[in-house]
């Protein structure tokens, strides 16, 4: 395929800008909004969040924006990595601040949704920890109509969920768990939950069917799958694509009687 330059160029910075006058300093994730007209980008090393239109018609160029500069709720960003849009809420993986961010799309407010801040592999509400989070995905709704976060632990060697559920109450609102992995650091070991190992696990992406989730298993080199239906009562359980009809023969058309 042919290859074009929509913004940036090979010069490092931070400003806005069409084309190529705009600059990035290691661009990671990105993820475009429901309309698909804008892509936010993790600008790693600037400690930003940018947004590009994207280019349209005869358009070459994309237009570049900063939406959230290098300051959050209460610390600055720190080497944002995966981002993924769900509705009108850009979320973040905020690696080296060990959080998971979000950011209001209408506003650009950013706050916490998990993570207390501490490195660590806690479960929970309040008190939840991570270890460097990388890349994240939304999944859902599942079987029991809820909707996760699913992220990688570069330094965890997890992959766990996060409970981003509508609810009244709100009780399970930011809930950390653990899907697969160990919390250690491992050559390559298969299995169900915990009893697989990763080693620096970072991109991850789910397939069109949402029953899969493929892992980038960065220090194993390898891409690993973990089959969603087949894991702990407490972790999300993939909703099962619909079974098609059957088509119905075609009735005979009578043989009308000889004249």
């Amino acid at each position: 395929g042919v290859v074009s330059t929509v913004a940036g160029s090979e010069a490092t910075g931070s400003s806005n800008g069409v084309g190529t006058s705009a600059k990035f300093n290691k661009p990671m994730g990105l993820a475009f909004d429901a309309d698909g007209a804008n892509v936010y980008i993790a600008d790693k090393d600037n400690g930003m969040i940018r947004k590009m239109t994207v280019p349209q018609g005869d358009e070459s160029w994309g237009t570049v924006s900063t939406v959230v500069n290098a300051e959050g709720d209460d610390d600055v960003l720190k080497k944002p990595t995966g981002v993924a849009v769900y509705q009108t809420t850009l979320f973040v993986c905020d690696k080296d601040n060990h959080r998971v961010r979000k950011v209001d799309l209408a506003s650009f407010a950013i706050s916490t949704l998990a993570g207390t801040g501490e490195e660590g592999y806690a479960v929970g509400t309040s008190g939840a920890t991570f270890a460097k989070p990388f890349g994240l995905v939304v999944y859902g709704p599942d079987t029991s109509g809820n909707r996760f976060l699913l992220v990688s632990g570069e330094k965890s060697d997890l992959i766990r969920y996060v409970d981003i559920t509508d609810s009244s109450d709100g009780a399970n609102y930011g809930k950390v768990g653990n899907l697969a992995g160990t919390a250690e650091a491992g050559d390559l070991l298969d299995g169900t939950g915990s009893a697989a190992k990763f080693n620096k696990p970072q991109q991850i992406a789910i397939s069109p069917s949402g029953g899969e989730l493929y892992v980038a298993d960065k220090d194993n080199g390898c891409i690993r799958q973990i089959d969603l239906c087949a894991v702990a009562d407490s972790t999300p359980s993939p909703t099962p694509p619909p079974t098609p009809s059957p088509t119905p023969p075609p009735t005979p058309s009578p043989t009308p009687p000889p004249t």
